[in-house]
């Protein structure tokens, strides 16, 4: 192709180089691509985690506790080989929240009553 008197275009050395930009530009943009499909991954991954933990955490149905029943008595006499008395079995509940109190607000202590402000007088020249 002819563009215009003494230049023919791109060809050889020149086209390399371009060539060479190019393929730096390629390389960057994937490598800004990767990275912030990482990050995005990443911050779902961790967001769907602390969510899941906060649901946990923060819920308002709280499991009942397991109902124990303590073992009927024999009237067989206690031997050496048969306990006195079973331990009764508890069940433990799989809920990790807190069973305490629920915080009420503390409400501050009211300020004390403060003097009027009195007008100064303007100093004397």
């Amino acid at each position: 192709m002819n563009y215009g008197p003494g230049f023919d275009g791109f060809g050889g050395f020149p086209h390399l180089i371009g060539l060479a930009f190019y393929g730096i530009f390629v390389l960057l943009m994937i490598g800004v691509f990767l990275t912030l499909a990482f990050l995005l991954a990443r911050f779902l991954l961790v967001g769907t985690r602390a969510a899941k933990i906060y649901v946990e955490k923060n819920s308002s149905t709280v499991a009942a506790p397991a109902a124990t029943t303590p073992p009927a008595p024999s009237s067989a006499p206690a031997t050496a080989t048969t306990p006195a008395a079973a331990e009764p079995t508890v069940t433990k509940t799989t809920s990790t929240r807190a069973t305490t109190k629920p915080i009420t607000p503390v409400t501050p202590a009211p300020k004390p009553a403060t003097k009027p402000r009195t007008p100064k007088t303007p100093p004397v020249e």
